[in-house]
């Protein structure tokens, strides 16, 4: 697969950018080499060749297109993880709120029992004191 100097190189060549071949000579060479793109040669009339530039070949466009998709990738894995992280603080709130919930579930309970105890100790005075 390309690396991402490579991937920049071609876009370039395929936006029809303006480029620095010296800043770009070792992509240059290494997409050559590996058939990625080739050299636009024009023929003058006495048999001379002049670059005119590069062309991305077939293998090179596939190669980006990896690449490409490859960075979208990364793309969709990292918005899934800050998704994912994002949701895990709305968990952990909603635990904390549910947890004093029943904490002041529990309390309200005991204080119920307490004053049904009091209701329940004052109804047998009241029987016994007839």
């Amino acid at each position: 697969m390309i690396d991402k100097t490579e991937y920049e190189f071609i876009d370039l060549l395929l936006k029809n950018s303006k480029f620095d071949e010296k800043i770009y000579n070792f992509e240059i060479r290494s997409l050559l080499n590996d058939g990625y793109i080739e050299p636009n040669l024009f023929e003058k009339e006495d048999g001379t060749f002049v670059n005119l530039g590069y062309f991305v070949t077939p293998f090179g466009k596939r190669a980006f297109e990896k690449y490409s998709s490859y960075i979208e990738e990364i793309k969709i894995s990292q918005d899934a993880l800050t998704a994912s992280k994002e949701a895990n603080q709305i968990s952990e709130r909603s635990n904390y709120i549910a947890n004093k919930s029943k904490n002041l579930s529990i309390f309200a309970i005991i204080v119920s029992l307490i004053a049904l105890a009091f209701t329940a100790a004052d109804f047998i005075v009241a029987l016994l004191g007839e």
